[in-house]
């Protein structure tokens, strides 16, 4: 996270950030609206962003919110995977 400008109550805003490493220089972004995941009850639903990249050597990567669940289950999968092995 990166501190933003401080507001008029002097309290700091947080905006979100982050780098990807995609292997290829980014030409084009696209920003897809996703069906909304069924919120906990008693909450709103929010709006969901995935975005579709194309890179310059024709290449395509997409970036997709997940939830803390699906997250965590994916991560302990990596955790348990064995590295690739060098070339």
């Amino acid at each position: 996270m990166i501190v933003g400008p401080v507001t008029k109550r002097g309290a700091k805003n947080l905006r979100r950030s982050a780098d990807f490493h995609l292997g290829s220089a980014c030409s084009s972004a696209v920003a897809l609206p996703l069906e909304p995941a069924p919120p906990p009850l008693g909450t709103k639903p929010r709006r969901r962003v995935g975005l579709l990249l194309g890179g310059a050597d024709g290449s395509a990567s997409a970036v997709v919110p997940v939830d803390e669940q699906s997250f965590r289950r994916l991560y302990s999968l990596q955790v348990k995977l064995p590295p690739p092995p060098l070339s």
